[in-house]
């Protein structure tokens, strides 16, 4: 028998039975989300948030990072308190962060304000732990929300429970910072925000099934708003008792999608363009990566698909085989190149040379 150190808790998006319905979309349906075991709150404090990062720990990527500081608020949108300053976590790895609500410890945090640092930080998910008479319970928040509603994402390596089908959940992770993602590509398209406010009671099925300007209403994600964001999510859960809930909202924030045109190709940072992703996930598909404007990132092969996508200039090329005619990605090679068409085995122009590659099965 495991004992409790080994034990990972089965938590649902927004609610603490098995399962959680989220946006009615490909991207994100039932899920059941597996949350490490969040501490008690340290000192003085109620609401506990855990924050997790994506990818494997390792040193010549750039997925640790630092949380500035994190906010809750209670039903009616009252400040409860603060966290310490700076918290940094590790790649692949979560911190449990207390909110320090003085004389507020037995006040739930329906808002959750997360303000990054200058050290970017790619966030999978965000849980609150709620101080209650039972113990305590978790509403989580996933990185497939941010990306689904137009911030700036990769692909999660990092497994953290299942879909309502039975297959494995990897999480998105989405990007923030504090100098608009020049420390994730040298030029980006400016959606990578310095904050966001959640409203961690909104992503749960207890409600059923809600539209996807619902699920992105529930939270503000913000560069320029005051730290932090006094205003409350246009969308998401209202208390009963909240009788002035849908006073002092924001709109929801548009995707990028719908207030960003397509911009030339960006440079990358030298540590992503050098590092090249094998996917053999069929979850994770190459076509919807390099066809989304907001997706950051390594170049990506997925074996499942037979297709490579370049990830600066958002160009998908067939992985190489006996009958391919046209110009492909050799994998089979031992560096891996983009080729010419044709059986002479010339590299294109736009190959480039990677100093590590990742395989995720």
């Amino acid at each position: 028998m495991a004992n409790a150190a080994d034990l990972r808790t089965l938590h649902a998006i927004g609610i603490t039975t098995n399962d959680a319905l989220g946006p009615p979309s490909t991207v994100l349906g039932r899920v059941s989300f597996a949350v490490d075991p969040i501490s008690e709150p340290d000192g003085v404090g109620g609401t506990v948030v855990q924050i997790g990062t994506n990818d494997e720990d390792d040193p010549g990527m750039d997925y640790e990072g630092s949380v500035r500081v994190v906010w809750a608020f209670d039903v009616f949108n009252d400040v409860l308190g603060s966290s310490s300053l700076d918290t940094h976590i590790d790649a692949a790895d979560h911190a449990d962060i207390t909110v320090h609500q003085h004389g507020q410890e037995s006040s739930q945090g329906q808002f959750i304000s997360v303000l990054a640092s200058n050290d970017e930080i790619c966030i999978t998910h965000v849980a609150a732990k709620m101080p209650d008479s039972d113990g305590g319970s978790t509403w989580t928040w996933t990185g497939d929300i941010g990306a689904t509603c137009g911030q700036a994402w990769e692909y999660g390596m990092v497994q953290k429970g299942h879909t309502e089908s039975g297959d494995l959940y990897y999480p998105r992770c989405v990007w923030m910072d504090t100098d608009e993602g020049r420390d994730i590509d040298v030029d980006p398209v400016p959606i990578t925000n310095r904050q966001m406010k959640i409203d961690i009671f909104a992503y749960g099925g207890e409600t059923g099934a809600h539209s996807q300007d619902y699920y992105c209403g529930a939270t503000i994600f913000s560069w320029l708003h005051a730290d932090p964001i006094e205003e409350r999510p246009s969308q998401g859960y209202c208390c009963p008792a909240c009788l002035t809930c849908k006073e002092n909202q924001v709109k929801r924030s548009l995707s990028a999608d719908e207030t960003q045109p397509l911009r030339r190709p960006r440079s990358r940072n030298q540590r992503s363009a050098e590092r090249l992703i094998v996917n053999s996930r069929p979850q994770q598909s190459a076509i919807a990566l390099c066809n989304s404007p907001t997706s950051r990132g390594s170049d990506f092969a997925s074996t499942d698909e037979g297709l490579f996508c370049d990830m600066e200039t958002k160009t998908l090329y067939p992985i190489c085989s006996a009958e391919t005619t046209e110009p492909c990605f050799d994998l089979e090679a031992r560096h891996p190149y983009l080729r010419e068409a044709g059986k002479v085995r010339r590299r294109l122009a736009a190959s480039r040379k990677y100093n590590k590659i990742s395989h995720w099965d």
